[in-house]
């Protein structure tokens, strides 16, 4: 139909499901307003330091924007 939009999500399957779970190099996390995904076994170490910059700064805004947010919103 004309004017209709869909969304479709798309997966990567990364092992199967013998193995989900025992893997300790991705970090993976979806909550629709907030996406991490991490595969530390394909970083270099100058990758992680960046990472850990960008993830620093992250932290930083969040908790001023905590602080400065309206105090009638719930958390």
């Amino acid at each position: 139909m004309k004017g209709i939009s869909h969304s479709v999500a798309t997966y990567l399957v990364i092992d199967d499901y013998d193995n989900l779970g025992k893997s300790r190099d991705l970090i993976r996390e979806d909550y629709g307003t907030i996406k991490l995904d991490i595969n530390l076994e394909a970083m270099s170490a100058s990758e992680r330091s960046q990472a850990v910059a960008v993830l620093q700064r992250a932290v930083d805004r969040l908790s001023n924007a905590k602080q400065t947010a309206d105090p009638s919103m719930p958390e």
